[in-house]
């Protein structure tokens, strides 16, 4: 507060409507987004806090789902390469550059500018949770546990923080002790798809059919169109074993967006492998892969979802990979 990053309070204000926008994870949100930090911008100009945030709106186009287009990243990296120019120490800057390196199948490089970013404010909540969702999706849930914590304990009240804790139980293959957390952020923030979406995938991994498929029922119903819905129907298809109607949900757009972050990636391996179709299954797996979900004790042996591909040829070849890439990832 006193070193004021942006010197006049209602841009500062715009600022934070944005930053909220941003974790709504909806295009209509993300729209607003760019419309208040292009008013924040009108009062003060160039500020590394706007510029990190309207990159971080171009690159929430991509992991939220919204969009496929590499322009979108482009652009946030333009953004942080802007701030940097104003700041070349700029922690914004660097959590952008990283949350970039996510989807360009660096995660390791995500890992070091995330940390770099926290050495220089280490009490930024937004970087805290996305080094934490790295870790989880590499496999090392563990290791950010302690951080989840802390980010609750420094913002309790944004909803996708919450759900930071219970990413990291899903991750570290403990799924029942993922729902408590993933209830309370949607408690805050019910029309949150991407939180209604992953709690719908641990419903499905505890086996928990019926409540899964009203969870992706329910989506639809809320959130008709959106990527989180079309996901969702995608696995309701699966876990009825309509391979059918998997096949009309997994349109040219969806897996097309679904293959831009590893999470997603992974989702759609579950699904045909639910079917029992190997080389889709291990298509996506190795697709997941590329992008950064190297979580070696989930994909050989804690997702249930994943039994039927197991113990073929294909699959050995890439667990062994993945394992190598595990073992070797440092957080």
């Amino acid at each position: 507060m006193l070193e004021r990053p942006i010197p006049d309070i209602e841009a500062y204000r715009y600022y934070l409507m944005a930053k909220h926008e941003i974790l709504n994870y909806s295009e209509d949100g993300l729209a607003r987004a760019l419309e208040y930090l292009e008013t924040g911008e009108r009062a003060v100009g160039k500020n590394v806090l706007l510029l990190s945030a309207r990159g971080q709106v171009y690159w929430q186009y991509v992991n939220a789902g919204i969009s496929s287009d590499s322009q979108y990243l482009i652009k946030a990296k333009h953004c942080a390469d802007e701030a940097l120019s104003i700041d070349p120490n700029s922690a914004h800057a660097f959590r952008l550059l990283g949350l970039i390196s996510v989807h360009e199948g660096e995660s390791q490089k995500a890992v070091q500018l995330l940390k770099r970013a926290i050495l220089s404010e280490p009490n930024d909540s937004d970087t805290l949770s996305w080094y934490s969702a790295i870790c989880g999706l590499s496999g090392k849930a563990h290791a950010a546990m302690p951080l989840a914590r802390r980010i609750l304990e420094m913002d309790p009240l944004t909803p996708v923080y919450r759900f930071v804790p219970g990413l990291l139980s899903l991750m570290g293959g403990e799924f029942a002790d993922a729902l408590p957390s993933f209830d309370e952020a949607i408690r805050l923030d019910p029309g949150n798809a991407m939180l209604l979406w992953c709690r719908g995938q641990v419903l499905t991994l505890l086996q928990r059919n019926e409540d899964a498929i009203a969870q992706f029922q329910q989506i639809e119903a809320d959130c008709p169109g959106h990527f989180f819905a079309q996901l969702g129907a995608l696995m309701q298809a699966a876990i009825n074993g309509d391979s059918k109607a998997v096949e009309q949900a997994a349109s040219k757009e969806l897996k097309e967006i679904a293959s831009c972050d590893p999470h997603y990636s992974w989702s759609m391996a579950q699904a045909y492998a639910l079917l029992g179709d190997t080389k889709t299954s291990i298509t996506w797996l190795e697709c997941a892969m590329q992008k950064g979900f190297i979580n070696y004790p989930m994909i050989s042996r804690w997702d249930p979802l994943l039994a039927p591909v197991r113990h073929t040829p294909a699959f050995d070849d890439l667990v062994d990979r993945v394992r190598e890439m595990w073992e070797n990832f440092e957080v």
